[in-house]
């Protein structure tokens, strides 16, 4: 007697499904990516990947520190600039370049001013600036190095490449305002655990109130309260990791950083183009990443945020049961692999 052979199809949606449905399966699998999760570094990459890094000085003289991974000319398909989180840093983020790399997508990231490798706005005071429109600037400085130094030091003509912007967390905020500031034209966004709103706890509440009068008298202080650590990914070694790298800063921001940001957001929330199919936004393919447990940033902000966008192609990705660092979860592996495949159907 022949037993008949079949063979189960799930697409990724559906497998990401079943995952979340049943704890048993979600453990087993956390237990797989957690033993064998290592984060990774440049000498990591594949020989196959041509990864560069410098310095800009941005229009107010300070440096700021980039890096670039480039698959083979032959095979690349679109540009992405990627923006990392307050306090953090792009050398992070290396299994995600690698991934899109070797997907296709060539891969541009730089430190903002008072992270990573990048020169302080106020010398010594890091995940600060003194403005916010900085952070604007200095992205949309770093697009137009991209496009006239940096793309053609590989032989690229930057004019026949889509130009993607992925944004982590802080990321996303500086990218929609660089995207609704029209500099530059993108093909689509990527925002990933969008900082556009913050848990409103009772200390945040009581700080906003004097928001513009302590930004003023104590520009400096670290008075707004930091993440607390637990609340970044249920990764207990990754916490460790971060704590023990020199170029994060993981503990209170400033009250000027602060001002700046909460201002930021106000402006977003407040900004009708958001809600016009015609405006830079609107005319983008945008995809949005959030944990279901993502303690940093609301959730239900972010759910009525992206209801905003009046563009027809946009979509909400929730992973149940992750949290704010979805690049950096224990099941990140899902996390680019929803990533990829949505890119796939944009450019």
């Amino acid at each position: 007697m022949r037993i008949p052979k079949y063979t189960l199809v799930l697409s990724l949606d559906q497998l990401d499904n079943l995952i979340g449905r049943y704890s048993a399966v979600t453990t087993f699998w956390n237990w797989i990516e957690m033993t064998f999760y290592k984060r990774l570094t440049a000498q990591d990459l594949p020989e196959s990947l041509e990864y560069k890094e410098g310095t800009l000085n941005n229009s107010r003289n300070q440096s700021l520190f980039y890096r670039t991974v480039f698959p083979e000319e032959s095979s690349i398909r679109a540009i992405a600039v990627f923006v990392h989180g307050v306090g953090d840093h792009s050398g992070r983020y290396f299994r995600l370049f690698e991934r899109l790399s070797t997907c296709g997508y060539g891969v541009a990231a730089y430190d903002m001013i008072g992270h990573g490798k990048s020169a302080d706005d106020e010398s010594g005071i890091r995940a600060h600036a003194r403005d916010f429109q900085y952070f604007v600037d200095d992205t949309n400085f770093f697009i137009q190095a991209l496009k006239t130094d940096i793309l053609p030091s590989y032989g690229f003509n930057e004019s026949n490449l889509p130009l993607i912007y992925i944004g982590m967390s802080y990321g996303t905020l500086v990218g929609l305002h660089t995207i609704l500031s029209g500099v530059h034209t993108f093909h689509a966004a990527v925002l990933v655990a969008p900082a556009v709103c913050v848990e409103w706890t009772t200390v945040l509440r009581v700080q906003a109130v004097f928001a513009s009068a302590l930004s003023i008298l104590i520009p400096r202080k670290r008075i707004v309260p930091a993440v607390r650590h637990e609340c970044l990914t249920r990764d207990k070694s990754l916490i460790e990791d971060m704590n023990k790298d020199p170029l994060m800063m993981m503990g209170k921001l400033t009250s000027r950083m602060g001002e700046q940001s909460l201002s930021a957001m106000r402006r977003l929330k407040k900004d009708k183009s958001i809600e016009d199919a015609q405006s830079t936004l609107g005319k983008l393919p945008v995809l949005s990443m959030i944990g279901s447990d993502d303690l940093v940033v609301s959730v239900s902000s972010i759910q009525d945020f992206h209801n905003r966008f009046r563009g027809k192609n946009k979509e909400l990705k929730v992973f149940e049961g992750m949290y704010h660092c979805l690049f950096e979860e224990v099941e990140a592996e899902r996390v680019y692999a929803y990533l990829v495949e949505w890119l796939g159907k944009q450019i």
